[in-house]
């Protein structure tokens, strides 16, 4: 972990995860990102995800699917959609990293490295690195408490 990382925490990769449960659930999460000052960075591949598991989203979040397109929308209006060219660079350390543990979740690590910033995900996987700080729910929280 570098030293900017360390003293940067306005700014987080966020994992797709992190999104979905802010999709189903009217909680924490979906409060931090759209109340908190934090600036979320996301790879393009996330609404290819999150659109992969709409119907489920749907079914959990029990709402409408113009519902689920209008939450969609206010979320990522609380985002960069960051394309996978401003940070390919960074892909093949990630993959490197990630490739015994989730070699699908490369592409959020690939940007965190790219960005140097931390990323904001409760999947434990990514503690297997020290390239990246690792935020959780838990962690965002006590920073928004500090933050205000």
């Amino acid at each position: 972990m570098n030293q900017k990382q360390e003293m940067v925490t306005s700014s987080f990769v966020l994992d797709s995860n992190i999104l979905i449960s802010a999709l189903i659930r009217n909680g924490t999460t979906r409060e931090i990102i759209l109340r908190s000052n934090f600036n979320f960075y996301v790879p393009y591949i996330i609404v290819e995800e999150v659109c992969k598991y709409k119907q489920l989203i749907i079914q959990k979040g029990k709402f409408s699917e113009l519902d689920f397109e209008l939450l969609f929308s206010l979320l990522l209006e609380h985002m960069v959609i960051v394309p996978s060219m401003e940070f390919i660079y960074c892909l093949n350390e990630a993959e490197q990293i990630m490739q015994h543990v989730d070699i699908d979740d490369s592409l959020y690590l690939a940007l965190a490295l790219a960005k140097e910033i931390p990323l904001w995900s409760n999947d434990a996987h990514f503690k297997v690195q020290n390239k990246v700080r690792i935020y959780t729910t838990k962690d965002m929280i006590r920073l928004c408490c500090f933050r205000e």
